[in-house]
């Protein structure tokens, strides 16, 4: 419907417009924060005595 209809068509682009684009990789603390999480909490089995290995 967006390619038939022009005013559907006019609101895509408006919402494209307002779209700002952010390159995180440049931002070391986001991925300080991103690496960060990727890793196991604890290594320790004895803290999450309810969790079975």
């Amino acid at each position: 419907q967006v390619l038939t209809d022009p005013a559907a068509f006019d609101r895509v682009m408006a919402i494209r417009e307002t779209i700002t684009y952010i390159e995180l990789n440049v931002n070391q603390g986001f991925m300080n924060l991103l690496s960060g999480a990727k890793f196991y909490p604890h290594t320790d089995t004895s803290r999450f005595p309810s969790v079975k290995v």
